[in-house]
């Protein structure tokens, strides 16, 4: 079982990853949604319909992560390693 510096340590290396985690996938979906706006009025067959069914779940579920559950969570952890770091360093 690893003591409270190297969960404090931990938790920050985690921190700092999934931020850089979350900043890609907000690139990549930009990128996704670029080249969706590009195709969406000239591709309009049966394979199209497949794709915009798959598709459109997927973008609301990546929509959602970036701006409501990703900086929620990014919040929850700050403050968690905030209260960790407090109590590490109150007799320092």
């Amino acid at each position: 079982m690893s003591n409270l510096d190297d969960v404090h340590e931990i938790l920050r290396t985690f921190r700092t990853r999934i931020e850089a985690f979350s900043e890609t996938l907000q690139t990549s979906h930009r990128e996704m949604l670029d080249r969706h706006e590009e195709i969406a009025g000239e591709w309009t067959d049966t394979a199209a319909r497949e794709y915009h069914s798959r598709y459109d779940p997927l973008s609301q579920l990546l929509d959602n992560y970036i701006n409501i559950t990703g900086p929620a969570y990014y919040e929850f952890l700050k403050r968690k390693i905030e209260i960790l770091d407090q109590y590490l360093h109150t007799n320092d």
